[in-house]
């Protein structure tokens, strides 16, 4: 490497042109605010009054403290002159490790954030003697002045700071409200760490209010630790939470118990799925990072925050893994409840549906009640039970006879049975009540639809039915004659082959219920497992993912899905046309219920 020709330091050119970009860079209106705040505690101040007052017609803000106020010169007076002619040169820089504790400020700018504020600061203290002094400085002017205030100051000791009258842009931002909630989240950890006692006094809107540290909301992660670092020790607070579109909760980052960052996911090395959940609120507090200068609510990137970022990748294994545990609850309780409202769907379908064509998941229509129970008792579990805790009185012996007959039942209603194989059937003849009409009753079998024979069992009441030897289906028809009155019933047969008997395919096991498997590579949306009567869906599929912007959209998504797979189910083999035709058939007697 060739020698340098010449070498020197780097130095401002214009003094004051800098001194205006540092004041200008401030453009947060409460962290400006908050920052005169925290000056007010590096000064052990234990009580911080903030007064947002009028004087005449226009707004005004002061901050008095009962701090160590300002070092008082040879003179008697408060050493203004230094805090006006060393901006960015803050005396933390001059103090030894153990004193710097609890002091925040490091650049000596803080109290230029007074020019996004109002026209004028008025900084009062007290010199020697109880006497009072002040300096004035006006936002965008080089020029200070520092004057004696007639008398002596009502308070002997601390600093009062006024601005006013504040920017038109500002006085609807700097209210009492705003303030509180404010620093609240802002000096969170520091009001708790010091306990200074924070005031508003808004003496505009008549309201006072103590600035309480705000607490998260949610249950708190008890096992998870504060974590040690060579740079310092990082404290972690954190709570589980629900996520709320509205406000949705995040994890803060502060320093020395000063919010650096409302959102830790604000900042692109965390932005990850853990901090962006809304599962998880709080705070974490890391002492040794570096801030930016000017605005002061970001993160210099240098090895403090490598380091803080090597650590924080610990804890967010440990989120991930609790976030992961958690959606897995959730996404079961939902399954339970869209499952719950599916099959409600398509059992209410049932009703518009040609149930001879809709076979092989028995679904009992609504208008359906179960044989054999007698009205008021609930026996056989029949519809007409009444609740438990609301017993009813034993029905009176005519209420147990039956009248005219009303409907005829056959059961089973449907049944998968091998080629040349047998199976009983039975059908009765019930009354308007669902009592068994027994006297006087014939009944005649048919084969309806399909091959196969049936034969008159010797009770009058049952048949058999003989499965032809080749695959296929059948309905049998019951008819009951009594004197004038006839009734007919279905039962809907599936022949079996011996591939899909050893497949364990059946028929009668209702709606089946849906599992999730994420097959990433796969391009399927759902499809039916005839073994274990269960619909798996791909949750991998980008669908999928698209439906979950709600529950009702994903209840809509899992619905179609059922659709599909009966109608594949139910119509094997038929042409494109008549499947899709099948499709909107279901789909549009069950979009309205979903």
């Amino acid at each position: 490497m060739s020698k340098p020709i010449k070498t020197g330091k780097l130095r401002i050119g214009d003094q004051w042109n800098a001194i205006t970009i540092i004041a200008r860079s401030q453009t947060h209106i409460l962290k400006a605010v908050c920052e005169l705040v925290e000056n007010s505690i590096d000064a052990g101040a234990r009580r911080i009054e903030i007064i947002r007052r009028k004087s005449g017609k226009e707004p005004f803000l002061e901050v008095t403290d009962d701090g160590k106020g300002l070092k008082v010169t040879d003179e008697g007076i408060p050493d203004f002159q230094y805090v006006a002619t060393h901006i960015c040169d803050s005396l933390k820089r001059y103090l030894k490790s153990h004193e710097r504790d609890g002091i925040h400020g490091e650049f000596g700018i803080g109290l230029l954030g007074f020019w996004g504020l109002g026209k004028t600061l008025t900084m009062t203290a007290h010199g020697s003697e109880g006497r009072a002094f002040q300096m004035t400085m006006k936002s965008g002017a080089q020029s200070y002045s520092i004057t004696a205030v007639p008398g002596s100051m009502v308070h002997k000791g601390g600093v009062k700071v006024t601005i006013g009258p504040l920017h038109p842009t500002t006085r609807n931002i700097l209210t009492g409200d705003r303030l509180d909630k404010y620093l609240a989240s802002e000096l969170r950890d520091r009001i708790k760490q010091t306990g200074v006692i924070i005031e508003i006094f808004d003496r505009i809107a008549h309201k006072n209010r103590r600035v309480v540290p705000r607490e998260f909301e949610g249950d708190k992660l008890a096992d998870i630790k504060d974590m040690e670092t060579e740079h310092g020790i990082i404290k972690v607070e954190l709570y589980l939470t629900s996520p709320n579109p509205d406000a949705m909760p995040v994890v803060s980052l502060s320093k020395d118990g000063t919010r650096v960052k409302k959102d830790m996911a604000e900042l692109e090395s965390f932005d990850h799925r853990v901090w962006r959940s809304g599962s998880f609120t709080g705070n974490i507090d890391c002492p040794f990072l570096n801030l930016t200068p000017g605005t002061r609510d970001s993160v210099i990137h240098d090895a403090c925050f490598d380091s803080f970022i090597t650590v924080m990748q610990q804890l967010e294994d440990t989120l991930e893994t609790i976030l992961k545990s958690l959606e897995q609850t959730e996404a079961e309780k939902a399954s339970e409840q869209i499952s719950r409202d599916v099959k409600k769907a398509f059992t209410a379908a049932l009703s518009e549906l040609p149930t001879a064509e809709y076979l092989w998941f028995d679904i009992e229509s609504p208008d359906e009640k179960k044989a054999g129970e007698i009205p008021g008792t609930g026996e056989d579990g029949g519809m007409d039970a009444p609740k438990k805790d609301k017993p009813s009185a034993m029905p009176s012996f005519l209420d147990m006879l039956p009248g005219d007959p009303a409907m005829v039942k056959i059961t089973p209603r449907m049944f998968s049975v091998l080629p040349s194989e047998h199976k009983t059937i039975n059908a009765r003849v019930y009354d308007e009540k669902n009592i068994e009409v027994k006297d006087d009753v014939a009944v005649q079998w048919s084969i309806k639809e399909g091959s196969g024979t049936v034969a008159q069992h010797l009770v009058e009441s049952q048949a058999i039915y003989y499965a032809p030897q080749e695959p296929g289906t059948a309905v049998v028809e019951a008819t009951i004659i009594k004197g004038q009155w006839q009734g007919s019933a279905e039962c809907k047969i599936r022949i079996l082959s011996p591939e899909e008997s050893e497949n364990g395919v059946s028929v009668g096991k209702g709606l089946p219920n849906y599992r999730l498997l994420a097959d990433v590579s796969g391009a399927w949306r759902s499809r039916y497992l005839p073994q274990k009567n269960i619909i798996e869906i791909n949750s991998a599929h980008r669908d999928f993912s698209a439906s979950k912007g709600s529950f009702a959209m994903h209840r809509r998504y899992i619905g179609k899905l059922y659709a599909k797979e009966i109608v594949l189910l139910n119509f094997p083999g038929t042409s494109q046309n008549e499947t899709l035709e099948r499709l909107v058939e279901v789909l549009v007697r069950i979009e309205k219920l979903l």
